[in-house]
């Protein structure tokens, strides 16, 4: 006695499909040969074979498992640390005393294990701080959580040469270099009301991770961006080096010199990754200026129009320079932050404000691997 589908096993259910797919290929397959449509019995049992094969798959899904348990020990772990989270964060508050916040990589939390910390996942923060970097829309590469020194190997330029049958070929020397990242301490220190105390675990959590991720993309991105160094202990961005040597750009820039700061970056022979790209940077004031002028005198067609210039996506910063456009390929750059993030929770500086602090650390660097990938473009000042 033939079984129903509901008696089936997955792999059982498997083979009853491919059956009727097979079934109604050789059926198609018959007319194709003979050159003719299917006759009103193979249309029949044709339309009876995929109708099974629907029920069939469609008793596949119904038949689908809750994920494996792991999963849900995972799941169960996430939602335990935003109530750990909470709980201690309200404990320092109420014993008066500092605590230390714990970042962590991982969720395997219990409650003896966090007994005097206050634990805030390494990937929830990463997770809050990755889009809101500039770089994150370039295209530069982030490495998270890195041990010992980065370096990347670089090969000095070799150039092939003609030569005569029997001359000689002159020696030619290959330089091997390395570029180093060396850590910068990043210091945060960020304020939340008391009253946000009185949130739900979930709200205060995500609150505090925002916070802290916000903290450290505003001054990486001012970092990034900035033409000149922004502190004596800051890595240097990307732009430091090329604002040396800006290109002039007239008071209302033209689509040419636009085009030209490409061109001055090309010109170094700037080879690309698959998924490299380049971009131009630009302040909200040159977005105006950009935006309301035309390609050419009397073209309706703006330099600007969208999130786009000169076919290459175009990103707005008030920490790039008003008077000036950045331009570059950002694969050449990279950002490396060292270890973990190392946080205090201060409950006592600012109990005058009705305010608790949290004050951090990390280290980070900005590694420039080819500075001839980026240009800047900058109005002359007037004086």
């Amino acid at each position: 006695m033939k079984k129903k589908l509901s008696e089936m096993t997955d792999k059982e259910l498997r083979d009853y499909i491919l059956e009727s797919r097979g079934e109604m290929r050789t059926i198609l397959d018959a007319a194709e040969k003979e050159e003719r449509e299917l006759t009103a019995d193979e249309q029949s049992k044709f339309d009876e074979l995929k109708r099974s094969a629907e029920v069939a798959e469609a008793r596949q899904i119904a038949n689908l498992r809750p994920l494996p348990i792991k999963d849900e020990d995972e799941k169960k772990e996430v939602r335990k640390i935003y109530d750990i989270f909470g709980e201690n964060l309200r404990n320092a508050v109420t014993n008066g005393g500092k605590a230390k916040i714990e970042v962590r990589e991982n969720v395997n939390i219990d409650s003896t294990d966090v007994a005097d910390t206050i634990p805030v996942l390494f990937q929830d923060v990463i997770d809050a701080l990755t889009p809101a970097l500039i770089i994150e829309k370039a295209g530069s590469k982030m490495l998270f959580n890195v041990q010992g020194q980065p370096t990347w190997p670089t090969v000095g330029d070799v150039e092939a040469s003609w030569a005569g049958e029997n001359v000689s070929l002159v020696d030619k020397d290959i330089n091997f270099d390395a570029i180093r990242a060396t850590p910068h301490r990043m210091g945060l220190k960020i304020k939340v009301s008391r009253r946000a105390l009185n949130q739900s675990n979930l709200n205060l959590y995500n609150l505090v991770v925002n916070k802290i991720a916000r903290s450290f993309a505003a001054l990486l991105n001012k970092t990034m961006v900035s033409l000149t160094a922004v502190a004596q202990d800051a890595p240097t961005g990307v732009f430091v080096a090329a604002a040396l040597d800006a290109v002039p750009l007239s008071a209302t820039p033209t689509f040419k010199e636009v085009v030209s700061l490409e061109t001055e970056v090309m010109a170094h022979n700037i080879e690309l990754d698959a998924d490299g790209f380049g971009a131009y940077i630009i302040s909200t004031a040159m977005r105006g200026k950009l935006k309301t002028t035309p390609i050419e005198a009397g073209e309706t067609k703006m330099i600007l129009e969208g999130d786009l210039m000169n076919g290459y996506p175009v990103i707005v910063s008030n920490y790039m320079d008003a008077n000036s456009i950045g331009f570059g390929f950002f694969e050449y750059s990279v950002v490396s932050q060292f270890g973990d993030f190392n946080l205090i929770f201060d409950p006592i500086t600012g109990a005058g404000e009705n305010e608790v602090k949290f004050v951090g650390n990390t280290e980070v660097d900005i590694t420039l691997l080819r500075p001839e990938a980026f240009v800047i473009g900058q109005i002359p000042q007037t004086t």
